[in-house]
C-alpha cells in the first residue's frame, strides 16, 4: 500500500512573522512536520510515498530527497495550480495510484499508535474510510474543523459549515482509486476540494468512518497549534 501526502499549499496562517516557507518544513519536536507524518506511516509498515508539492515545492524536495533518510521511497508530483483547493492536488497523483492507498495531510500529526491501528485496519478491510474523532471538546479550532455527520459508520454529510455534526474529519484516509472519479465529478461542478470528493462517495453510500477513539491528533495551521503539537503529541519518536 502506498501513502499519498498533500504538501502543496501556501500555509498562510502560519507564515505570519516575516518568515515564509512551506508549512510542511516547520520544525516541531526536532523534525519537520511532514517528517513526522512519514515516520509514523513508515513505522506502520508503509514504505512507498507519493508527495504532491506546489508552493516552494523545490524546498520540500530538497529537504526530503528520495526518502532514504526515513527508510522509504518518495515520488514527487508537481501541482503548479496550488491555489486551487486540496482535492486538485490529490487528483494530480491519480496516475501513480492504481490500488487502495492512504491519504494524509502533511500538517495533521497523530500519536503513532493511532496511525498503526488505522493502517492495520486498512490491511484487513476494503473500501473508503475517513479517520474521525468524536472528542469534540478536544478540537483545537472548531471553526476551522471539517465537520461530519455519520450514521452507523457511514458518512452522510461533510463540510466545515455543517450545523449538525457528531464527529470531526482528522485528515487521514484510506481510499480506493474510485476516489479520483468522485473528485472529477465534483470538479465539473466547480468543487476542487477533498471534502467534495468525500461527499460524492458519501452520496453513493460508499464512504465510511474510522473512529480514532481515545487517540490524539492535531491539525497544525498556526504557531499556537505547532506548540500544542510539540507539547501533547510526543513528536520525538525514534526512526526505524
Amino acid at each position: 500500500m502506498k501513502a499519498l501526502i498533500v504538501a502543496a499549499g501556501k500555509g498562510e496562517r502560519i507564515n505570519t512573522s516575516g518568515e515564509v516557507k512551506p508549512k510542511p518544513l516547520y520544525f516541531c519536536g526536532g523534525q519537520y512536520l511532514i517528517g513526522h507524518v512519514i515516520m509514523r506511516l513508515h513505522r506502520a509498515g508503509i514504505t512507498d510515498f507519493v508527495i504532491v508539492v506546489g508552493f516552494m515545492g523545490d524546498l520540500i524536495q530538497r529537504a526530503l530527497g528520495d526518502g532514504s533518510q526515513f527508510g522509504v521511497k518518495i515520488e514527487y508530483v508537481q501541482n503548479p495550480e496550488f491555489d486551487k483547493a486540496n482535492g486538485w492536488s490529490v487528483f494530480q497523483a491519480r496516475h501513480l495510484l492504481s490500488e487502495p492507498f492512504i491519504l494524509s495531510m502533511s500538517d495533521h500529526v497523530f500519536e503513532p499508535e493511532v496511525v498503526q491501528r488505522f493502517v492495520d485496519f486498512m490491511y484487513r478491510n476494503k473500501g473508503n474510510y475517513l479517520c474521525t474523532d468524536r472528542k469534540l471538546d478536544l478540537i483545537s479550532d472548531m471553526d476551522d474543523a471539517t465537520k461530519v455527520w455519520e450514521e452507523h459508520g457511514q458518512i452522510i454529510r461533510i463540510h466545515k459549515k455543517l450545523e449538525q455534526f457528531n464527529t470531526i474529519d482528522c485528515g487521514m484516509f484510506c481510499l480506493t482509486p474510485d476516489f479520483f472519479r468522485a473528485l472529477e465529478v465534483r470538479q465539473t461542478q466547480g468543487d476542487f476540494s477533498i471534502t467534495g470528493g468525500v461527499q460524492q462517495l458519501a452520496d453513493e453510500k460508499s464512504m465510511k468512518t474510522y473512529d480514532i477513539q481515545e487517540g490524539l491528533w492535531i491539525d497544525v495551521d498556526t504557531r499556537r497549534e505547532l506548540a500544542l503539537a510539540e507539547e501533547h503529541l510526543l513528536l520525538s519518536i525514534p526512526r526505524r
